[in-house]
């Protein structure tokens, strides 16, 4: 385990690792799109184009949120010495979603982890919850 790092620098990598990237991929990302559909199809419908354009970035950032936070959950949890208390830290954030809600425990089904990712998570979140 390394060193603790304040929660409120962890939040601010987090939000700078998962969550920027995320609204870049989600705005730009739909301005690429629709600029790519529009010069492939010139004659296509602009509404249909943003449609399509957004629900494709969408997918994109929620790729890149599925894969980093779980990284970034791993990296947390070896630097906090409060688990508990980032929790609430990142949810408040927009960080991480409250797995106490229904939509919260969905979202985190849709993190994307390697087994060695998933046991690592289990063992520092047992081991946060023990002290």
């Amino acid at each position: 385990m390394s060193a603790a790092v304040s929660n409120k620098q962890l939040i601010t990598t987090g939000t700078l690792w998962v969550n920027l990237p995320v609204m870049v991929l989600l705005f730009g990302g739909t301005a690429g799109a629709a600029g790519l559909l529009h010069l492939a199809y010139p004659a296509g419908s602009p509404g249909l184009d943003g449609i399509v354009a957004f629900a494709v970035a969408f997918v994109l950032a929620w790729l890149w949120w599925s894969v980093n936070l779980p990284k970034w959950r791993i990296w947390a949890l070896e630097r906090t010495g409060d688990w508990p208390a980032l929790r609430v830290e990142a949810i408040k954030a927009g960080l991480i979603w409250d797995e106490a809600t229904a939509a919260g425990r969905l979202f985190r089904s849709t993190e994307i982890r390697s087994a060695k990712d998933q046991r690592r998570i289990s063992e520092l979140e047992q081991a946060a919850s023990a002290r």
